[in-house]
């Protein structure tokens, strides 16, 4: 089974989504969507006529309130996009709201497998651990994964957010979701590192399926997945039982015992008690 991402404003599978503004004294609105942020705001007036960065312009709609669908629109997958909403008043002064949204993945795009470790460790949760390299200057990246049960994600020795339970409940014969990171500026140029600290969750089990795609400022794209090899690592947490309703109970001597940290760059022998992965089924 692939997993599923719950699409933060316009997802590619839906063809409308409101948005509704009242401001009083309202002239017109204007809504874009576009992959770059700084060429969305209306700066200069030519900026629209040579960004083809632009993927959609409402125009000036001219109302004292606002209420829009907007119509089915070709988005590029595993993308970030940027929403401005600028309102004018009768006196030329422009009001600009932003925010943002990703694109999914689809089925056929995933090529990560579903990865395990071969060794139960007593029901601790599980880390897994991949290091790679990144070329040159990145434009853009994002990492998504999904870590069954629960998932904590870290980059470069440090844990991406102060986030829990990821990714959502769902019945996971039927639904897994995953998480999008946008890790852009937590990439170095050179060696960097990944890793998930997994446990069971409402899942009953520890596994991981993880895909990342790396844009570097010349337009060059890298991947990255979940696969047996290639360097992928696993070993017992810390954190040596989890349960929903029990909590956790954490083994300060297991971190004693590693050489560094287990998530950021170095040899991955420095696991207590390492190992390679292996595939389980999705």
């Amino acid at each position: 089974m692939f997993p599923v991402k719950i699409p933060t404003v316009i997802p590619t599978a839906v063809t409308s989504k409101r948005t509704s503004v009242n401001i009083n004294n309202n002239f017109g609105v204007n809504l874009l969507i576009g992959l770059e942020d700084i060429l969305l705001y209306p700066i200069a007036p030519q900026i629209k006529d040579i960004n083809n960065n632009i993927v959609y312009d409402s125009n000036l709609i001219e109302s004292d309130s606002f209420s829009y669908f907007v119509k089915d629109i070709n988005l590029n997958s595993h993308s970030k996009y940027f929403v401005n909403l600028i309102c004018e008043d009768v006196r030329g002064n422009k009001f600009i709201k932003d925010t943002y949204f990703f694109t999914t993945i689809s089925k056929n795009e995933w090529i990560g497998s579903w990865i395990g470790c071969p060794t139960n460790f007593a029901g601790a949760a599980l880390d897994f651990r991949y290091s790679f390299n990144v070329k040159k200057k990145v434009k853009q990246a994002f990492i998504y994964c999904a870590g069954l049960g629960y998932c904590d994600f870290y980059i470069n020795g440090h844990k991406y957010d102060d986030s829990f339970f990821n990714p959502g409940f769902t019945g996971y014969n039927k639904t897994i979701l995953y998480n999008t990171y946008d890790v852009t500026n937590n990439l170095l140029v050179g060696e960097n590192s990944i890793g998930f600290e997994v446990g069971y969750g409402w899942y009953g089990n520890r596994q991981l399926l993880m895909q990342g795609y790396i844009e570097y400022e010349d337009g060059e794209l890298d991947e990255i997945h979940s696969q047996f090899g290639n360097g992928w690592v696993c070993g017992p947490s810390s954190v040596t039982s989890n349960s929903v309703f029990g909590g956790e109970t954490y083994d300060a001597t297991i971190d004693n015992k590693r050489i560094g940290n287990w998530s950021e760059n170095g040899d991955y022998r420095c696991f207590y008690k390492w190992m390679y992965v292996i595939l389980v089924d999705g």
